[in-house]
């Protein structure tokens, strides 16, 4: 369970109610609008799983239930048989994708919303054949809602505050906040470059199986704030979050603040390209949380290369690490953010 916040069950009724309004009105615009991305990127595992989203989109723009887009499916390729590439490694792939449909000076403007969609759901066995991404909802207008409405219209408060980039989230998880707190943060917010990552107080039980942001202390954890961070811990233990700074409260409050979506510019986008052109294709699993982010922060450290015996793994990790340290990283603190992955929708029924 989240730790406590102040943040009530009517302010995520609000907001989602609020949300879902404005991305009704998008549905199934024939033009598109600046209040939407101008990217969606899907990513799936394979040519089979990628004509099925296809369809499934295709599908819904003939039903008018899609806001007007470009959207693109980009498959996941296999450099070695038997080799899973994981999400990093379908990051690469969907920069090479975006390089080859856009001329260089057009997706500099461009906002991507990627959202991680490739796998066989095999914790959901009746999503095993068109993914988390497409399972339906109980809500929506007459063509229903399924997760990827819910994806494309939780993010919508956050596109004023954005420059050109990608946003990038998973394709089964939900997260509530309070759109006031963003509303509150828009009229002071720095314009962002880098790495910003949305975070949200958790539990340090949670933390240990998540990613946790070693922030500078916030001034209240029941109020956003725009941090600074010195350090990007994944799945720590205990002493390591304490050791790290990552313990925002001791004894029977503590709290960690942990991961969820994350942004970043364009620039950061050159760098994965350089990279990718550099190197190819990495031969192993890459995470684009764990390996793409602890290079981050004002202090990080390099103990988390030699966690692992998988030697290849090592050397990206290395290679990722000289090419991503020292960029800026924020956090966006939101405080009254739930996060809920499919599987726990009771839970998230009685928010």
């Amino acid at each position: 369970m989240e730790c406590p916040v102040t943040h009530t069950q009517e302010s995520f009724k609000s907001f989602m109610q609020d949300v879902l309004r404005k991305y009704e009105i998008l549905r199934g615009l024939t033009t598109q609008s600046t209040n939407f991305w101008d990217v969606v990127v899907l990513t799936a595992c394979n040519a089979d799983q990628e004509e099925a989203f296809n369809l499934q989109l295709e599908r819904k723009v003939l039903h008018g239930a899609l806001p007007a887009s470009r959207y693109l499916v980009v498959p996941d390729e296999v450099p070695v048989k038997g080799c899973k590439i994981g999400a990093g490694g379908s990051t690469f792939l969907v920069i090479k994708k975006l390089k080859e449909c856009f001329p260089a000076e057009e997706l500099a403007k461009k906002r991507v919303l990627l959202i991680h969609a490739g796998g066989w759901s095999q914790r959901l066995p009746s999503a095993s054949v068109l993914g988390k991404l497409f399972m339906p909802l109980p809500i929506g207008g007459s063509c229903g809602y399924d997760m990827l409405d819910i994806k494309l219209a939780l993010y919508l408060p956050f596109l004023p505050l954005m420059p050109p980039g990608i946003f990038l989230t998973a394709s089964d998880d939900i997260e509530l906040f309070d759109i006031n707190t963003v509303k509150l943060l828009a009229s002071s917010f720095p314009i962002p470059s880098g790495f910003v990552a949305l975070g949200h107080p958790s539990t340090i039980e949670i933390g240990r199986t998540h990613g946790v942001f070693a922030c500078e202390l916030a001034p209240n954890l029941s109020e956003a704030a725009f941090l600074t961070c010195s350090r990007v811990l994944q799945k720590p233990t205990v002493d390591e979050m304490r050791t790290a700074g990552a313990i925002r409260r001791e004894g029977l409050n503590s709290a960690v603040i942990t991961d969820s979506a994350y942004w970043f510019d364009m620039a950061i986008v050159e760098k994965l390209y350089e990279f990718y052109m550099l190197h190819g294709l990495p031969e192993v699993e890459v995470d684009c949380y764990g390996d793409f982010m602890q290079p981050l922060g004002s202090s990080p450290s390099m103990d988390y290369i030699e966690r692992t015996k998988n030697n290849p793994l090592k050397r990206v990790r290395e290679l990722l690490f000289e090419k991503l340290a020292g960029s800026s990283f924020n956090v966006l603190f939101l405080p009254g953010k739930l996060r809920r992955q499919l599987g726990q929708l009771n839970l998230l029924i009685g928010r």
